[in-house]
């Protein structure tokens, strides 16, 4: 009986609290190709959002999915989860066996968008944690090789966030145009999972704010705070209610800036981030100071020295000093001013020697950086030497066997892609023609509309129409760069030379004058050639006299039976 009672005490939790959901069920029936995409999905979307416990409970899921299933690009997606998921609980250790692990068998597998995805994270944590920045940046300088030239950043489906962790390490390193370039191309594609949204937005909003553009950096920071808030995310909520209310402070906005300050020293302290609380601390007592809450302000700048006790940070205990000081002097204790201004002068001086030793220290391990990259460089093209001079004999061999048949291969092979791409180009003009026949069908139609509203008498809904009708007339009568570009793609492919041929023999026509000719040997009505190129008819027909003057066109000629001809 004793031995039944765990086995009942777990059904009898099971009952109270149901089942752990089963995340991955979803999976089942789906095809192979499909897989790897709805596991990141199901990620980002929920397991990110999860505790710790529930988080990896919910990848051991997966890990089972695979291993029932057999599939084994889920084994490596469930190991750079994993590691990934540890990497955001700061777990370092773990976080790189996991990865580590992943790394060996994608690489065996020749999964490409995993490989991107751990180097990223190996660089990220290298970075962050274990600060050695040489294999840091080595980690995403392969990352980047990956999606840049087997990818693509436009179908990897992580291309945000890559940029955005880049972003984030130049701003790190106070680089804010390097910065900016990268978290604004983050922006360009979509954030699979809202915390990266948001950490992208508020850092572009840091970035802003440090260079003094308080109103692009109020944009970045209101953008994520509506992000947290719409999941309810009250860590992040309170960061950028403290961000947004330290913009309103340094513009002197007390009215916005105090509520927001209060509610992210109230979070702060609930979270124990005694740093952040201190310096909410300061700003509060700064404020009160303006407006002459002395007593209030000496509180709050004691509170703030008990929170400073228990992090030692350098800047946070300057600007107290500086408060301080500033306090003094608002009640006239000119010797605790100058007591504190003393102090604050000590500290700036030790945090120039710091920012100092930090900027040689970062242009040391920019140097060190740089050599490692070129050492890896060397070795790679002494291996590529041998590598070539062992397999060049065998190579010249096997060319000579195959060059005959290779050689025929080739021309068969070649004359079918012409025909394939003769075909499929015509194939491609006759619907672009087609298309645009329809354009000029749609514009006759609006037209008539137009005549027919304004053969009644004006009123609100009328003049409303027309509006609309006008809008759409803009969109069909202009022919853009881009629009002429691709049709003289498919044109070349049909008429090859043709331009060639005019360029060669009448150089003294014009770009404009060109593509008249081109859309003459079409075939096109006057009306669809003006449509096309967004002018009157009448303007067609100037052209084609000046035309026929410039090549000296006998009058018997017509300039469509010389086009016809070329």
């Amino acid at each position: 009986m004793l031995r039944c009672l765990p086995f009942l005490f777990l059904w009898f939790s099971n009952v109270i609290h149901g089942q752990p959901k089963d995340y991955f069920s979803v999976l089942n029936g789906k095809p192979a190709a499909e897989r790897y995409r709805v596991t990141h999905n199901i990620y980002d979307s929920e397991i990110m959002l999860l505790d710790s416990a529930t988080g990896v409970g919910a990848l051991k899921q997966l890990d089972k999915w695979a291993k029932e299933n057999d599939d084994r690009q889920l084994k490596i997606v469930y190991l750079a989860l994993m590691g990934d998921f540890h990497k955001e609980l700061y777990k370092t250790r773990k976080a790189l066996e996991y990865l580590n692990e992943a790394l060996v068998l994608a690489i065996k597998d020749g999964e490409k968008n995993l490989q991107a995805e751990i180097y990223n994270n190996l660089g990220l944590i290298n970075y962050h944690e274990l600060r050695n920045y040489p294999l840091a940046f080595e980690y995403m300088l392969k990352a980047n090789n990956i999606i840049q030239n087997d990818i693509g950043f436009g179908k990897y489906i992580y291309s945000s966030r890559f940029l955005y962790d880049l972003g984030f390490m130049y701003y790190d390193f106070g680089n804010y145009p390097k910065a900016k370039v990268y978290e604004l191309g983050a922006l360009k594609y979509p954030f699979r999972n809202t915390i990266y949204s948001i950490r992208s937005d508020n850092t572009l909003g840091l970035i802003y704010r440090d260079i003094k553009m308080f109103d692009s950096a109020n944009f970045y920071f209101k953008r994520a705070l509506d992000s947290a808030q719409k999941i309810n995310h009250q860590a992040w909520t309170g960061i950028l209610q403290g961000n947004l209310g330290a913009i309103y402070y340094f513009q002197k906005n007390y009215a916005a800036s105090v509520p927001l300050l209060k509610i992210d020293y109230q979070l702060s302290k609930s979270r124990k981030q005694w740093l952040s609380a201190a310096n909410t601390c300061w700003m509060l007592a700064d404020i009160n100071i303006e407006m002459n809450n002395l007593g209030e302000a000496e509180k709050l700048l004691a509170e703030c020295y008990s929170l400073y006790q228990s992090q030692k940070d350098t800047k946070t205990l300057l600007s107290y000093s500086l408060k301080k000081a500033k306090l003094c002097r608002a009640k006239n204790d000119l010797n605790c001013a100058y007591a504190y201004l003393d102090s604050a002068r000590t500290l700036q001086e030790e945090i120039t020697k710091k920012k100092d030793a930090i900027v040689f220290s970062q242009a040391e391990q920019k140097m060190i950086i740089e050599q490692h990259l070129a050492n890896m460089a060397v070795v790679d093209s002494e291996n590529s030497k041998k590598l070539l001079l062992r397999n060049s004999v065998i190579v010249f061999v096997l060319l000579l066997l195959v060059i005959a048949g290779q050689f025929i291969l080739k021309q068969q092979l070649k004359h079918r892609k012409n025909r394939e791409i003769l075909e499929n180009a015509k194939n491609q003009l006759n619907y672009y023609i087609a298309s645009v026949k329809d354009k000029n069908l749609l514009i006759e139609q609006f037209q008539q509309e137009i005549e027919h509203l304004n053969s009644i008498p004006d009123n609100i809904e009328a003049q409303k129409e027309k509006s609309e009708i006008s809008s759409k007339l803009k969109k069909y009568t202009i022919l853009t760069e881009e629009d002429w570009n691709d049709f003289r793609h498919l044109f070349e492919k049909v008429y090859s030379g043709f331009f060639e041929v005019l360029k060669k023999g009448y150089p003294q026509l014009t770009q404009a004058e060109v593509r008249l000719l081109s859309l003459i040997k079409l075939n096109l009505s006057k009306k669809e050639m003006a449509e096309m190129l967004g002018i009157s008819p009448d303007s067609i027909n100037k052209t084609s006299q000046r035309i026929r003057k410039k090549i000296n066109l006998q009058e018997h000629v017509q300039l469509e039976e010389l086009v016809a001809n070329l």
